[in-house]
């Protein structure tokens, strides 16, 4: 049985305080009576998340938290205490960083990017600040141009530090970014680089003319939305490009040029114009 993690178990038997839910290797756990509905029957199977609750028992719950073990999330403080900070995770028992794994010593109300574990010798679910710990400095499988998943971390000189597909460091230069982000953001994100201490070196959009794939349908839609003209071109200001399509002056030149050579816009000395026949098939 996964503690801090979902378990797929079955209903083994009824009690007054709730069920007893069985893992394949027989090991029983108590579903509370305020989880127990009428869908609930002895002999089926439940998917629910097993941690230690408020009285120490190890217990099943058909809430969802926010955060499983063994996975970064960005959660908001609930109490700033002696002993560590008490974070909102979803669930009755609040999660606990300890004093220890604190960093910089958060505020109530603040939101904190944190890393689950799970504490071996008490078996309770905590949280560390101390992100470092748990990221590895040797990327696998890794090279220019693949899609990752990211969470932005926290700001750096350079720009932002992120979480690389739950495993790894990346970096997001300011003078590769042409979008807004936060601290908490989740998103795909693309590889530039290994870099020879491991750190991985991102884009957040698609790296040469894959850019240009993802990008056309953006440019259709808002010609459509607009009624078949827009006031961009190749000639117009890299930031009022940026904010009206979240992407560079260079990926959005490439998405004209390849739209203009297969005939679904015109370019004019003002904008570029939607063709007859440049629309997008509905779906």
């Amino acid at each position: 049985m996964k503690i801090g993690d979902y378990n797929e178990l079955t209903v083994a038997r009824e009690s007054s305080i709730g069920v007893f839910l069985c893992d394949e290797d027989g090991l029983e756990v108590l579903l509370p009576k305020r989880y127990v509905d009428e869908k609930i029957k002895l002999g089926g199977w439940l998917k629910a998340f097993v941690y230690k609750d408020s009285e120490d028992r190890v217990i099943a719950t058909t809430e969802e938290p926010l955060a499983t073990v063994n996975r970064f999330a960005l959660l908001k403080v609930k109490e700033v205490t002696p002993i560590g900070v008490f974070l909102d995770w979803g669930l009755p028992k609040d999660l606990l960083i300890p004093k220890k794994e604190i960093t910089s010593p958060p505020d109530e109300g603040d939101e904190v990017l944190i890393y689950v574990y799970l504490d071996r010798l008490t078996q309770r679910l905590a949280a560390s600040m101390r992100l470092e710990r748990y990221v590895s400095d040797r990327p696998e499988n890794l090279n220019f141009g693949d899609e990752v998943e990211i969470i932005v971390w926290k700001r750096h000189d350079l720009g932002y530090q992120a979480i690389v597909d739950e495993e790894y460091l990346g970096m997001i230069y300011d003078n590769q970014r042409f979008q807004s982000i936060k601290k908490g953001d989740r998103m795909k994100a693309y590889v530039n680089q290994v870099r020879t201490d491991g750190r991985i070196d991102l884009l957040l959009q698609a790296p040469g003319y894959k850019a240009v794939d993802d990008h056309e349908s953006l440019v259709l839609d808002a010609l459509i939305e607009a009624g078949g003209f827009l006031p961009y071109h190749d000639k117009s200001d890299p930031e009022q490009i940026q904010k009206a399509f979240g992407m560079s002056k260079k990926v959005f030149k490439k998405v004209l040029g390849s739209l203009y050579k297969r005939g679904k816009v015109k370019l004019e000395t003002g904008g570029i114009r939607l063709k007859q026949g440049g629309r997008r098939p509905k779906r």
